[in-house]
């Protein structure tokens, strides 16, 4: 998979990402789909009650994205960077939550943001734009609404786990679907987006209702039952 990613990002950075995770995941045994897909799952729809546990794997996947990209811009070997960014990920996540919860949202929303604008086929400095317009409006929402968007990085990360994962199950008992998905994913360019956004409203809409819908600007008070996402 790391080479893959290597090279996809060499040959066209950001939109051919998505086709070598899922032919990586597609080329796994049918066990290594289930596994990410009920970590999406969970991730997705209790990823807040879930975060002492769901925010270090959070970071790790993105510590791994950096490193990954950090490597490839820098000319490194990306094993001593990926495996150094992704235990310090763990570790600040581990010591530092709240301000880890943050960084990690800003982070996923720029990354989000330049994978939708090259998705739709822009490149160069339209994608340095929606990577900083997003990181830092994602950056921005979460000092002001932590718990909100807290809810929006788990059910992001746990949407995108779950349409990996079923890639991976799908590759080993109905390969036909895997193909089918795969080559509408790599040609159809709002496929994986569509999807995502649909999972990623379920998911919100699921853990919002279980934190009885207290979204209230500022941090969620714990007193009456009601969680406070650390």
């Amino acid at each position: 998979m790391q080479q893959g990613i290597h090279q996809a990002r060499r040959s066209a950075p950001l939109e051919h990402y998505q086709h070598a995770i899922l032919v990586w995941v597609a080329s796994q045994a049918g066990l290594t789909g289930v596994v990410i897909f009920a970590a999406g799952l969970l991730s997705a729809f209790h990823g807040v009650r879930l975060l002492r546990i769901v925010l270090p794997v959070v970071c790790a996947e993105l510590g791994y994205a950096l490193a990954l990209a950090l490597a490839a811009w820098a000319e490194l070997a990306p094993l001593p960077v990926v495996a150094a960014l992704v235990v310090l990920s763990v570790v600040v996540a581990l010591l530092r939550p709240r301000a880890t919860a943050v960084l990690a949202s800003g982070i996923t929303w720029a990354l989000l943001g330049a994978f939708l604008a090259a998705q739709l086929g822009f490149k160069g400095l339209v994608v340095w734009a929606a990577l900083a317009l997003l990181g830092g409006t994602g950056t921005l929402l979460t000092v002001v609404s932590r718990p909100t968007m807290t809810i929006l990085l788990t059910s992001l990360h746990g949407a995108a786990g779950m349409i990996v994962g079923f890639v991976g199950i799908a590759a080993t008992v109905m390969p036909v679907v895997s193909d089918t998905f795969r080559s509408w994913a790599d040609e159809q360019s709002l496929v994986i987006p569509v999807v995502l956004a649909m999972l990623v409203t379920a998911g919100y809409s699921c853990q919002a209702n279980g934190m009885r819908g207290d979204l209230r600007v500022g941090q969620v008070d714990s007193e009456h039952g009601r969680a406070d996402p650390r």
